[in-house]
């Protein structure tokens, strides 16, 4: 079964975390979370209330990274972002082995 790579990081969105968790595995890979510590994570949910400009946070589910970014090692596997923080949207092209 082919892996993926799904990076979160705390206070990442739960819908664009969630989806491909749950739904790339219905097409055959095994989804492995990868986060800067291998622990629990924070997820949060983002809703725009009536007469809002703008969006708010709210607490949401938590998930458990299976691996820490500095034991991913170099190789070949489809790589997915879902991530919240600014400083973490980077375009992945580089590829990787998972355990």
């Amino acid at each position: 079964m082919p892996k993926v790579l799904l990076v979160i990081g705390d206070a990442t969105e739960v819908l664009d975390t969630m989806y491909p968790y749950f739904r790339l595995p219905e097409d055959g890979f095994e989804v492995v979370v990868a986060a800067p510590e291998k622990r629990l994570y924070h997820m949060v949910l983002h809703e725009r209330p009536p007469g809002w400009d703008i969006t708010q946070e709210t607490a949401g589910y938590h998930l458990r990274s299976d691996i820490a970014f500095r034991d991913v090692r170099p190789a070949a596997t489809c790589v997915v972002t879902a991530l919240l923080d600014p400083a973490w949207k980077v375009e992945i092209e580089a590829e990787a082995v998972l355990p």
